[in-house]
């Protein structure tokens, strides 16, 4: 089980390789993410999967997929505490604590889920 320590390691990475979905599309504008690689961004930013995920390494008694999910599941709590949340379809941040250009702001959730509550 000396190797463990590669499974938590790409289950912490992993799921900002998203942003590869948009190789080759011209660069966006600081801030936002490729709008192509949105959809797989937020699909691997949910907490909701990660936790059936590591519910069913559980379950199954499968060491494997439990440290890679428990270690999926860190990186969207780290996302998360540090500000960066699901993104819009323009590929803007989606929540309470949105940047814009360094500066914070109110933007509220277009799939209607919570309004922002930025720092004022």
């Amino acid at each position: 089980h000396d190797w463990y320590w590669l499974l938590a390691l790409a289950g912490l990475i992993a799921p900002d390789l998203t942003f590869l979905a948009a190789i080759g599309d011209p660069p966006p504008a600081p801030g936002l993410m490729p709008p192509k690689a949105v959809p797989l961004y937020n699909a691997a930013h949910r907490l909701l999967p990660a936790l059936v995920v590591v519910a069913a390494g559980a379950f199954l008694g499968s060491s494997v997929v439990l440290v890679l999910s428990l270690a999926w599941a860190a990186h969207i709590l780290w996302d998360r505490s540090v500000g960066y949340g699901l993104r819009a379809p323009d590929g803007s941040i989606i929540g309470p604590f949105a940047f814009t250009r360094g500066r914070p702001v109110v933007q509220d959730d277009p799939h209607g889920q919570e309004p922002g509550r930025g720092l004022q």
